[in-house]
């Protein structure tokens, strides 16, 4: 069980550097536009809810079972503020980056994608509680 905990947590600093890879990363020389519409939405916003949707499912599947014997009620919480932190550091961090800027609404984006993710993540927590969810804990 300790190599899969190691493994979880191993697979959660992957995604965060990869965050932080494409939050400050230019793409200008692939020639990929994002500035095109979906859904009448512009496809860049659309990509950085993406990116942060899983944040929280990720971050409870690594270090849940901590959480839980240390903070149990506010586990999802202490997980949302935290994403919530890092998705303002990466946007922060683009001021600082050739080719990219700080827009709110990217920064919008990131914190909608975390909280329907640890809005999902609460209602399959805490309507299983006999399943496999709270098994892994």
């Amino acid at each position: 069980m300790k190599i899969l905990a190691r493994i979880l947590k191993f697979t959660f600093i992957l995604y965060i550097i990869s965050l932080f890879f494409f939050s400050l990363y230019s793409f200008k020389d692939l020639s990929v536009n994002l500035s095109d519409r979906f859904l009448g939405i512009k496809t860049d916003k659309i990509v950085h809810f993406i990116i942060f949707f899983p944040f929280s499912f990720l971050s409870f599947i690594a270090f849940g079972a901590y959480l839980k014997r240390k903070i149990n009620n506010y586990c999802i919480f202490v997980l949302f503020i935290f994403g919530i932190i890092i998705s303002t550091i990466t946007e922060t961090l683009q001021i600082l980056t050739p080719l990219r800027s700080f827009e709110l609404l990217d920064l919008l984006a990131n914190y909608i994608g975390i909280f329907i993710g640890s809005l999902l993540l609460y209602i399959i927590v805490n309507s299983s509680k006999y399943n496999r969810v709270n098994r892994l804990l």
